[in-house]
This record gives structure tokens, sequence and C-alpha cells, in this order.
């Protein structure tokens, strides 16, 4: 992905760091984490959060996608490109996550639920999504 991305914006900076211990010296007014915290565990999520609100600017804006259910939970599901491979999902509860987001000095300023087609009757939970946009307060 990343030689794709360099051949089609040569005058852009990309980088590979692991999500849930980088380290950046620039800072940033905003950021969006889309479907990429719900393939960490809770803990590697913690510390991806951690690690983010080390490189934003206070009042800094992020949009979080995140999998969302009845019951926080770890499962496997279908890896929507290539069905015979299983990927690790990481459920929250709206309330789990938010108190995540609280914990780290967001502050909510929405939150959506999005409902999409059931697609796999064996994973009933994981097929919600909650889009939050929240905003960071830094002393």
């Amino acid at each position: 992905m990343l030689s794709h991305a360099r051949q089609d914006y040569p005058e852009l900076d990309f980088r590979l760091q692991d999500i849930s211990n980088f380290n950046l010296s620039d800072k940033f007014d905003g950021a969006i984490y889309a479907y990429s915290l719900f393939h960490l565990n809770k803990n590697q999520a913690e510390d991806s959060i951690r690690c983010l609100c080390k490189v934003l600017v206070a009042n800094a804006v992020v949009l979080f996608i995140v999998k969302t259910g009845e019951h926080d939970q770890s499962q496997t599901m279908p890896e929507p490109f290539d069905l015979s491979r299983r990927n690790f999902c990481q459920i929250y509860t709206q309330r789990s996550f938010l108190h995540l987001l609280s914990k780290h000095g967001f502050h909510v300023n929405k939150e959506e639920i999005l409902i999409f087609e059931e697609k796999d009757k064996e994973h009933t939970l994981a097929n919600m999504t909650m889009a939050v946009i929240a905003t960071i307060h830094k002393l």
C-alpha cells in the first residue's frame, strides 16, 4: 500500500509505524482512525490512543470508527475481500468506547451508530459500526 501511495502522491511523506506504539515529532490538528482500532485488542487500542494524544495539539479533532455491539467482546470475522480468511475484531459497547475516549481527554461532539445489513448470521453483534467525532482537550 505504501508503494502505491508514494507513487500516486510523491509530494507527501508516508511512514510505516506500529499504530499502538508510534513516535512522531510533528503535531497535528486532526486525525482519522477509521476501521483500525477494532483490529487491536483493548490494551493495544488504549496504547494507540495514548500515542495519538502525544501528537495532537489542543482542540484537535479526531474521527474514530469502531465496531460496536451489545457487549464488549473480541471475535474473528470474515475478511471482506477474502472470505477464506478471518480477522480479529474488538467490539465495544457505545458506553465503553466513549469512556475510553473520555479517559484520555477527548470530548465527544457527535456520535452516530450506523447499522449495516447483516451478512453473517454468526456475527450479528459485530454488524454495527459507530462513528465518533471527538475533540482532545489538553492543558
